[in-house]
């Protein structure tokens, strides 16, 4: 909740290195990919018999994205991880931005663990 309002307080005051931006670019694409993920499956199974529809025909594009967005966040939750121990090490932000970034780094890695564990990230779901 508090990236949101730091980031429009101090929009003009501090200026971050070109990591640090891609940094915050990479998260904030990998959670709003979280997102779109998780509300497109919500949809997909909120109708049972569409669903089954969508899964047996495989002609749904809402369930060809769906299936997509985890492929995107596993490669944004990779730049997320190496830029949360470029932060450390090159000390982009103050400490509890750090803590932070790498706290929701760790949250996009347990997402892509558990979805995962069901089998929806990688290479059958490319097509």
């Amino acid at each position: 909740m508090w990236w949101p309002i730091r980031a429009f307080v101090r929009r003009g005051r501090e200026r971050n290195p070109r990591g640090a931006r891609f940094a915050t670019v990479a998260a904030w694409s990998a959670a709003l990919a979280v997102l779109l993920f998780t509300g497109g499956f919500a949809l997909l199974m909120s109708d049972p018999s569409a669903a089954a529809v969508a899964l047996t025909s495989g002609h749904s594009p809402l369930l060809s994205v769906t299936l997509l967005l985890p492929n995107v966040v596993l490669l944004l939750t990779g730049a997320a991880v190496v830029c949360a121990a470029l932060a450390w090490l090159r000390r982009w932000w103050t400490t509890p931005a750090r803590i932070t970034y790498t706290v929701v780094s760790v949250a996009l890695a347990a997402f892509l663990g558990v979805i995962a564990s069901y089998h929806l990230v990688g290479l059958p779901y490319l097509a």
